[in-house]
């Protein structure tokens, strides 16, 4: 019981902290892709390097989060293997969908039909360099 318990613990607490660290992210994501549109200033997508770009910067920015992550709490709470790979496939999605979900009215045009992949992205990155880097 103590290890379903630990268990439980442990999942919560990693999407708590994917939540935090992804609120943080669509802070500076807006900063950034405010400044994409104003170079755009047509209001679509164009040829596609921006929305580009900030893929390739979601998942930088996801990759040092998880790394800056792993400072704060070296050992990872999922013990198991396999657990970790189910924590690599479902917490990104989870995170993805809180955040598409809470920032939906606050995001505009390519942001707006991009959001949730650039939020999984990002989560999926923060989960991928904390089950590489992690003890």
């Amino acid at each position: 019981m103590g290890e379903i318990l630990v268990l439980i613990v442990g999942f919560v607490i990693e999407f708590i902290g994917q939540l935090l660290l992804e609120f943080v992210f669509e802070l500076f994501l807006g900063g950034i892709a405010k400044m994409i549109k104003r170079i755009h200033q047509r209001g679509d997508e164009g040829d596609g390097s921006a929305i580009l770009f900030m893929y390739a910067l979601a998942a930088g920015l996801g990759c040092g989060a998880g790394a800056l992550s792993l400072q704060v709490f070296p050992h990872l709470f999922v013990k198991t293997v396999a657990l970790r790979l189910l924590n690599l496939a479902l917490m990104p999605l989870a995170v993805a969908w809180v955040a598409d979900s809470v920032f939906r009215r606050s995001w505009t045009g390519a942001t707006r039909r991009h959001g949730f992949g650039y939020a999984y992205v990002f989560a999926l990155a923060v989960a991928a360099a904390r089950l590489g880097w992690g003890q």
